[in-house]
């Protein structure tokens, strides 16, 4: 399959488009992701919002596999107080 008939499977894409992409790949151009996905309307990392550290997602993923807690991915949250020596 070239790379124009991969072009015309994809239906995200209007005719336009395609033949800036299919000429972008010809001339060597790599694709601007983020330009493209924006003009798709996608907003990219800056639509996510979260107050939670990426341990805590980590955890929730975690406890949420069959493993749990057991899972290499879990690590339980300490409290650090103030003057205490982390324990690694």
């Amino acid at each position: 399959m070239t790379y124009e008939e991969y072009l015309n499977e994809i239906e995200d894409f209007d005719d336009i488009t395609k033949q800036e992409l299919l000429a972008d790949f010809q001339n060597h151009i790599p694709i601007n992701n983020p330009s493209m996905m924006q003009q798709m309307g996608y907003g990219g990392f800056e639509d996510i919002k979260t107050d939670k550290t990426f341990y805590e997602v980590s955890n929730e993923i975690a406890l949420s596999s069959p493993l749990g807690k057991d899972s290499m991915f879990y690590r339980e949250q300490r409290e650090v107080i103030k003057g205490q020596i982390p324990k690694l």
